[in-house]
């Protein structure tokens, strides 16, 4: 696949983007709704949403190329990300949905290795909670960054902050 090929072998970027602007024209195409069959979930997007989610972390991490935005940032793909954010509302894909610093780490030694390209570098860093994209101070340190910095999308299903602390403090 195009992706495969970017990631793992350094080649094949101007084909990804190809195939992602054809992901992208059907999703556009499709009628009254934000998934590849209009307003319902179907086995498509199923199918896709494994490979999408990796590609969106994997790229960003080795190659420092993002299709996935937060909220309001401005992107040539609007309609994946749409369809990210239709997804996301689905209570199947909440559960089995991952994160971007888990797939990053988990996709190399399935394929065999990533290559890196020194585009992704801050973005690596920031994923692994080393530092933020302006390298101010760790990306993991309290309070934490809106979206990582702008690399990540917040997980907004998974309640306010204030819940969270609540269940980190019933949990010690």
């Amino acid at each position: 696949s195009a992706w495969m090929s970017w990631l793992t072998a350094g080649y094949g970027r101007d084909g990804f983007i190809q195939v992602l602007n054809e992901v992208e024209s059907e999703l556009k195409s499709s009628k009254g709704g934000d998934f590849f069959m209009g307003k319902d979930v179907s086995l498509v997007d199923f199918m896709f949403a494994p490979f999408l989610e990796r590609m969106a972390a994997s790229l960003i991490y080795f190659k420092g190329y993002q299709f996935r935005v937060a909220d309001g940032a401005s992107t040539d793909f609007p309609a994946i990300n749409k369809w990210f954010d239709a997804m996301e509302t689905l209570e199947s894909y909440q559960l089995t949905k991952s994160d971007y610093y888990t797939h990053c780490w988990d996709l190399p030694p399935q394929l065999g290795g990533c290559s890196y390209e020194s585009d992704g570098e801050r973005y690596e860093k920031a994923i692994n909670g080393e530092r933020t994209l302006d390298g101010s101070r760790g990306s993991w340190e309290l309070p934490l960054e809106k979206d990582c910095g702008g690399i990540e999308p917040d997980w907004k299903w998974c309640g306010d902050e204030g819940a969270a602390l609540r269940e980190a403090t019933e949990r010690l």
